[in-house]
């Protein structure tokens, strides 16, 4: 019984570093995107060109909460600043974005529903930028 209360928070803890994990990267990506840092790097890195088009895509509310709390307003056609605020944007989103990988934190859920969850949220915010973002 002990063994498999171990292996219940083991299993938990690497769910919950995964997820900061993702969470942190994707913060410091969407920050570093928005605010124009990936551009001299496009070159060099297919990682680095690969990130630089599936991060904006997924982040692009943050970006525009930001624009709009800046004062630049919605839609506008600008960059971020590279600052501590536009951090704290992007972590919030990043952890929303996120968020259904937490269904993996029970055992009781089949893992397709965790996995659906995650690429539907994804899907959806791709998509909606590609109606809303880009245009």
């Amino acid at each position: 019984m002990r063994n498999g209360k171990k292996l219940i928070l083991t299993h938990r803890m690497k769910i919950l570093l995964i997820f900061l994990g993702i969470v942190l990267v994707w913060t410091i990506a969407g920050t570093a995107g928005w605010a124009g840092q990936f551009k001299p790097m496009f070159k060099r890195s297919s990682v680095v060109a690969a990130m630089g088009i599936a991060v904006p895509l997924t982040t692009w509310p943050a970006h525009e909460l930001l624009l709009e709390f800046s004062g630049k307003g919605f839609g506008a056609n600008a960059l971020t600043e590279l600052n501590f605020m536009s951090l704290l944007f992007f972590l919030v989103w990043s952890a929303v974005l996120w968020s259904p990988m937490l269904i993996f934190l029970r055992q009781t859920i089949p893992r397709w529903v965790g996995f659906l969850a995650q690429v539907s949220l994804l899907a959806a915010v791709s998509a909606l930028f590609w109606k809303f973002g880009n245009g």
